[in-house]
């Protein structure tokens, strides 16, 4: 009798497609939640110039640190190939800082018109 020959098992991805998409929503929605209010927290306050820039990258890391404590310092966890610190850390925040300078030039605008 001849042996039949053992088909390999393909690799199995743990994460799934879906929840790779709700992970990756939950990170769009935080950081363009964080670029609202930190853009009308900076023109309220009235910032100009390079410390609204500061405040922004400021409020930014702030907000990928609490990222990373919700992962329980593990995202690599919850993205695939190991990407996850730098999706957590970089992830959309050119793309929330055009909102942060729409938000902050018209709160700006609202607030220091009559000054």
């Amino acid at each position: 009798m001849q042996q039949q020959p053992i088909e390999e098992v393909p690799k199995y991805d743990p994460i799934s497609p879906a929840a790779m998409q709700t992970n990756m929503y939950i990170i769009l929605y935080a950081r363009s939640t964080l670029a609202a209010t930190a853009g009308a927290a900076a023109g309220i306050l009235g910032l100009t110039g390079t410390t609204g820039f500061v405040f922004f990258f400021a409020a930014s890391a702030v907000m990928s640190a609490a990222l990373v404590l919700r992962t329980g310092f593990n995202p690599n966890k919850y993205f695939p190939q190991n990407r996850g610190w730098m999706q957590i850390s970089t992830g959309e925040v050119v793309n929330s800082l055009f909102s942060y300078m729409l938000f902050w030039t018209l709160f700006s605008g609202l607030v220091h018109l009559f000054e």
